[in-house]
């Protein structure tokens, strides 16, 4: 399992990238 952690000044970016991601299956983030 890949974690990840999202930095981005913008809240509906950091949605959007979250969503993508949990999606994906094989990551997680860990942090934003």
């Amino acid at each position: 399992m890949l974690k990840v952690v999202i930095a981005d000044d913008h809240a509906m970016m950091r949605e959007g990238l979250r969503r993508i991601i949990d999606d994906s299956g094989n990551m997680t983030v860990m942090a934003e």
